[in-house]
């Protein structure tokens, strides 16, 4: 899996793991518009106020050809998640018509 992680060191254990299972998951899903796609993900966790975290998302899926990207900003890691993965599918999709 070629899936990178930048800023992956500013979370908790059980926020790495639900974004790390959650990520691998959904490349499984891009793999199949795109041969062997390499997915960077850009994580960044902003204190706006009190004891919640903002957790911005921005994914990028280069392929042999072609890059797409998509953005997600959610107060839960898992939404935002599924929210950038569902984003960036959606783009290919549209991109390559399939």
């Amino acid at each position: 899996m070629a899936i990178s992680y930048i800023g992956l060191s500013k979370l908790d254990e059980l926020e790495k793991f639900t974004i790390k299972k959650l990520s691998e998951r959904s490349y499984k899903k891009i793999e199949r518009y795109i041969k062997n796609p390499l997915v960077r993900l850009n994580i960044k966790k902003q204190k706006i106020g009190g004891n919640r975290h903002r957790i911005s998302l921005n994914a990028t899926a280069t392929g042999s050809n072609a890059r797409f990207s998509s953005v997600a900003d959610e107060w839960d890691i898992a939404i935002a998640t599924h929210k950038v993965f569902d984003r960036l599918q959606r783009e290919i999709r549209h991109k390559i018509k399939v």
